[in-house]
C-alpha cells in the first residue's frame, strides 16, 4: 500500500518499531499443523509447548485516530496467530501500557498464554528471512481492561477504508525468542509489544480477496480468510505487578 500524500505521524515514540495489525478469523487448507516449541519472553519461558492451528491472519494496517495517521512502515510483515494448545497456567499480572487510542496510561490484567504470533509472509511477496528481522515472534496472553469505544479508519491489502470501533483489551503479546527442535529465533526487537482489541462491525473482506497463500516456519499453506476480529496496536509497558 502506498502511504497517503497527507499523512501525519503520530506519536513515534509509542509506535516502536512495530505496525499496527487488522486480524482476520483464519481457516488453514490442509490439515492442522502442530508443532512443539519453547518460547521466552520478559517473563517466562514456556517449554514444549504444543502450536496447532492458525486461529487469526493478520495484515499489517494503516490507522487514522483523531485525525493523526500512522502508516505502514512494514508491508511485507504479516503475523500468524498460533494456539498453544495446552491449557497453560495464568500468570496473574497488572500490567500498565500506553498507546495512541487513549490519552491516559491503561491497565491490563494479564491470565494465560493463548497463541504465539509468527512472522509470515503472504503470496511469495517478501523474504521471510528480511520479515523476521523486521518482525519478532510473540507470545499472546488473554488480557482484560477497560472499553475504549474509539473510533478509527483502517486500511490494509483487504480494505482500502473501513470505519471502526475498538472496544476492550483481548490480547497482550510480549517479543519472544523460539526455539523449535535445534533452531532458535531471537526477539526482533525488545521494544515492540502489541495489545488486541476487539473491534467492530465484524466483516468479511468479501470477493475481493482470494485464498491468500503464506509462509512462515511452520508451514506453507492457503487459507480461507473470515469477519475481521481484532485491531492490534504498537504498545508500550510502562509497568506491570
Amino acid at each position: 500500500m502506498n502511504p497517503r500524500a497527507d499523512v501525519i505521524l503520530a506519536a513515534p515514540n509509542l509506535q516502536g518499531g512495530t505496525d499496527h495489525f487488522m486480524c482476520y478469523e483464519a481457516i488453514e487448507g490442509d490439515a492442522g499443523t502442530s508443532v512443539t516449541i519453547s518460547l521466552t519472553d520478559q517473563w517466562q519461558t514456556l517449554s514444549n509447548v504444543q502450536a496447532s492451528n492458525i486461529l487469526e491472519f493478520c495484515n499489517p494496517a494503516e490507522k487514522t485516530f483523531n485525525t493523526v495517521t500512522t502508516p505502514i512502515a512494514e508491508e511485507n510483515a504479516h503475523l500468524a496467530f498460533y494456539e498453544l494448545t495446552q491449557k497453560l497456567p495464568s500468570i496473574q499480572k497488572r500490567v500498565t501500557i500506553r498507546n495512541q487510542l487513549s490519552a491516559n496510561d491503561q491497565v491490563l490484567r494479564v491470565a494465560a498464554p493463548k497463541f504465539v504470533g509468527v512472522p509470515t509472509v503472504k503470496n511469495g511477496v517478501g523474504d521471510l528471512g528480511t520479515v523476521e528481522r523486521e518482525l519478532s515472534h510473540f507470545t499472546c496472553y488473554e488480557a482484560s481492561g477497560k472499553r475504549l469505544l474509539a473510533p478509527v479508519t483502517l486500511s490494509d491489502q483487504f480494505f482500502q477504508s473501513k470505519e471502526a470501533l475498538v472496544h476492550a483489551p483481548q490480547y497482550f503479546c510480549l517479543p519472544a525468542e523460539k526455539t523449535r527442535g535445534t533452531e532458535v529465533t531471537p526477539e526482533a526487537r525488545a521494544e515492540d509489544h502489541l495489545v488486541c482489541y476487539k473491534v467492530t462491525p465484524s466483516e468479511e473482506p468479501g470477493e475481493a480477496v482470494t485464498s491468500p497463500s503464506i509462509e512462515n516456519q511452520f508451514e506453507t499453506d492457503v487459507l480461507k480468510i473470515g469477519p475481521l476480529h481484532y485491531l492490534c496496536v504498537p504498545s508500550e509497558k510502562v509497568s506491570f505487578t
